[in-house]
């Protein structure tokens, strides 16, 4: 099975911003319904990328807790590259992420355009997909 982008999040922007930044990784998308699944995926090792929504804290700590519980916070099957977490605050305001062990990346959901975001996200996926570093033409539009 490929490995795909696993999205938890139930805002409808949240899932045209992780299928546009899906379709330019190259990597199929999987919406998922609980922190649960996404253990579950991971387990699997059918995660390329992880997208999150950590709009409170609560909901982060809902994550966390299934991922220590299903694989294990320290497990080689985490990996702070491939998560990617997304909320409407700025970073400060969401500050419990920085003493998680497995914080990797922070998209604020403040785009106007949640298609045009995602694509331009998705160079940025790719770029953590690969084996090693990426230079600039690999994340940029051509032009």
């Amino acid at each position: 099975m490929d490995k795909s982008l696993i999205l938890l999040s139930s805002i409808p922007e949240d899932e045209a911003f992780a299928a546009e930044a899906a379709l330019t990784a190259g990597i199929p998308l999987c919406v998922v319904q609980t922190p649960d699944e996404v253990a579950e995926k991971i387990v699997a090792q059918e995660a390329a990328a992880v997208f999150v929504d950590s709009t409170t804290e609560e909901l982060y700590q809902e994550f966390e807790h299934a991922i220590q519980e299903k694989v294990g916070l320290f497990s080689d099957k985490v990996s702070a590259n491939f998560m990617h977490f997304i909320s409407k605050s700025d970073l400060q305001s969401v500050n419990f992420l920085f003493q998680s062990p497995i914080f990797g990346h922070y998209i604020m959901r403040n785009f106007k355009d949640p298609k045009v975001a995602g694509k331009r996200y998705g160079f940025l996926v790719k770029g953590t997909l690969e084996s090693r570093a990426f230079d600039l033409k690999s994340i940029l539009p051509e032009g």
